[in-house]
């Protein structure tokens, strides 16, 4: 754990008031709420949420969050659409039981599939996380993963490698298969010390990575959805050619 264990949370109203202060005081209408599970407590979200639909804010500001696939609900995610939730984050993390299993994640790829369903019927666009690169998978343990994007479908999707940070399961779990690559003190998320997985160099990694990415991005059909969901906000349609572009930088 990096963050921790236990749940502090703020009262909705307190966090109701910076929102309202944000707006009124400085025009800010679109918000990201920053916890690692937003849908963590399905009480208080969606008391959040309420407040929000009755008060004057009520189809004035935007937010998004992130989320678990086994916090949600069909009257949850309901509640946050009406209240102006745009977009929501998912860590769907594996396509394999074994990998949830042995991350002790505590869900399934069952999960990950309803709640791909759960945010579809909802109408809410979603960005699916996927992770990559664990010391016991194998090159088609990975590309399971990579196809398992497809199956369900996100609106947008990251794909991640697996850092292993120093004094975390994961870390000593590398040690046993030999893949730490160099000292974790100064490796973070950019600069990984793994080399790869048991059977998987580090560098087949990322080019699974990148082939991937661009598999995902680059279908006719998607291309062809984003454009037509963008083509009466030209910020958008230009946000998006940016990031596409940037995507082949770094992917070809």
């Amino acid at each position: 754990m990096i963050s921790g264990k236990r749940l502090r949370r703020r009262s909705v109203e307190n966090v109701f008031e910076e929102i309202e202060e944000c707006y009124n005081k400085y025009g800010i209408r679109n918000f990201f709420f920053r916890a690692d599970t937003f849908t963590f407590d399905n009480k208080w979200a969606g008391a959040l949420c309420d407040r929000i639909i009755n008060s004057e804010l009520y189809g004035k500001i935007e937010f998004t969050a992130n989320a678990r696939v086994d916090t949600l609900s069909d009257e949850l995610l309901s509640k946050m659409k009406k209240a102006g939730c745009f977009m929501i984050v998912v860590g769907f993390e594996s396509g394999s039981d074994e990998t949830l299993k042995k991350i002790k994640k505590g869900t399934t790829v069952q999960d990950n599939i309803n709640a791909a369903k759960m945010l579809k019927k909802a109408e809410i666009p979603f960005c699916g996380c996927f992770m990559i690169g664990f010391p016991w998978e194998s090159e088609e343990d990975i590309i399971k993963t990579l196809k398992f994007m497809f199956t369900l479908d996100p609106d947008f999707m990251e794909i991640h490698i697996a850092m292993p940070y120093y004094g975390t399961q994961l870390y000593e779990e590398c040690l046993k298969y030999n893949t730490v690559s160099s000292s974790a003190f100064g490796s973070d998320y950019f600069s990984p010390n793994t080399a790869g997985t048991q059977s998987v160099s580090i560098e087949r990694v990322i080019k699974l990575k990148k082939k991937y990415n661009l598999r995902f991005y680059l279908r006719p059909k998607y291309i062809t959805k984003k454009v037509f969901e963008s083509i009466k906000t030209p910020r958008v349609l230009l946000s998006y050619w940016r990031h596409g572009m940037k995507l082949l930088r770094k992917n070809i």
